[in-house]
């Protein structure tokens, strides 16, 4: 239950980076190393040097940087690698790399004990789709970690 809490809030929060903020933030970086936790084990979202702001007025809403690889390597999205632009759905692919990589260091899940290792994957796979457009949005990504929180608190 502990490790479903500590997605709760890095969803949340690029939840609110991509969706809520008046200029869309794209954290480029989602890895394991920048979700820290407090002493109540609340997870906090760190490292945004390689942020980038959307623009607004363009129709795919994502910024280009010549400054090459953008996140670090097995977090970044594939499209990245063909020079792609900076997306919302990059940051998606990386927090469902980091979400399948925590859920499978579970070595004691079983299959006929669903602790919400199984759903949790579940949604990491979603969101590491090879293609962009067959991702979540985070919205999306973070009311499915609610709804499996809330159906473990039961």
């Amino acid at each position: 239950m502990v490790r479903i809490r500590v997605k709760v809030r890095p969803a949340s929060a690029l939840e609110y980076l991509h969706h809520d903020c008046e200029t869309p933030v794209v954290h480029c970086d989602i890895k394991p190393s920048n979700v820290l936790l407090d002493e109540e084990m609340s997870a906090h979202l760190t490292n945004f040097g390689l942020a980038r702001i959307l623009l607004k007025n363009s129709p795919n809403a994502h910024f280009s940087s010549s400054l090459g690889l953008k996140g670090s390597i097995g977090y970044m999205a594939p499209e990245y690698s063909t020079g792609a632009g900076v997306s919302t759905r990059g940051d998606v692919y990386s927090f469902g790399i980091d979400v399948v990589e925590d859920e499978l260091k579970q070595k004691e899940w079983q299959p006929a004990y669903d602790d919400g290792i199984g759903r949790m994957l579940e949604i990491g796979f979603m969101c590491a789709s090879k293609l962009p457009e067959e991702r979540p949005t985070m919205t999306e990504v973070s009311v499915m970690i609610k709804i499996v929180k809330a159906s473990l608190s039961k």
